[in-house]
């Protein structure tokens, strides 16, 4: 699912498995990159934050590793 506000993107994704969410996430960022170099944009992958909102307190510290423009994604803890 994909959500805008002027100029902000966001991306979200929802599973039990946060490493196939890295993928998925990942994919998604290569797909916007690809648009926005079409369209002449260029953003700015320093900017870009991941988070992830669960129910497994297992997975609490997990960071996921979501690459953008072969820089890997900086990620919020919750």
């Amino acid at each position: 699912m994909k959500f805008q506000y002027t100029d902000d993107v966001s991306l979200t994704d929802q599973s039990k498995d946060l490493t196939k969410r890295e993928k998925v996430l990942s994919d998604d960022l290569e797909i916007l990159n690809t648009y926005f170099y079409k369209r002449r944009l260029n953003p700015n992958p320093a900017k870009t934050e991941t988070c992830a909102f669960h129910l497994y307190n297992k997975q609490a510290n997990k960071k996921l590793k979501v690459q953008f423009k072969d820089i890997t994604v900086r990620h919020l803890s919750t």
